[in-house]
């Protein structure tokens, strides 16, 4: 009979063991399941904070790629204008050594006309 008694004691020992150890593992599956949902929250703020940034990029890269384009026509068109300005240049020289030629073939004339004015008033006398 006693030994009965101190093995129903240990039966309640034992019970109790296990209802405490039940409720242990109860707070620690809370506890992981709120750890778990709060690592799932935090994975996805990760994801949304990812897909802003890359939104981010592409659109950086695409103001990169514009002004990329603009630096081009801009070079294009200062090559232009070189090119222009060294025609302009050029043609300048040309239009110098015209009027000089013609200043050259002008004070020419004028010397034949004074040589044939010269013959002719000899001719004359």
């Amino acid at each position: 009979r006693k030994e009965t008694q101190r093995l129903q004691r240990e039966l309640e020992l034992a019970k109790m063991q296990a209802k405490k150890e039940a409720e242990r593992a109860k707070e620690a599956a809370a506890a992981l399941s709120t750890a778990s949902s709060s690592q799932t929250d935090k994975v996805k703020e990760l994801e949304v904070n990812f897909l802003r940034l890359e939104d981010e990029l592409k659109g950086a890269r695409s103001e990169i790629q514009k002004e990329s384009d603009r630096a081009d026509k801009a070079e294009a068109s200062v090559a232009e204008l070189e090119s222009a300005r060294k025609e302009i240049e050029d043609l300048g020289n040309k239009l110098n050594a015209a009027v000089s030629s013609s200043e050259s073939y002008s004070s020419e004339l004028e010397n034949v006309k004074k040589e044939n004015d010269i013959l002719k008033d000899k001719l004359e006398k």
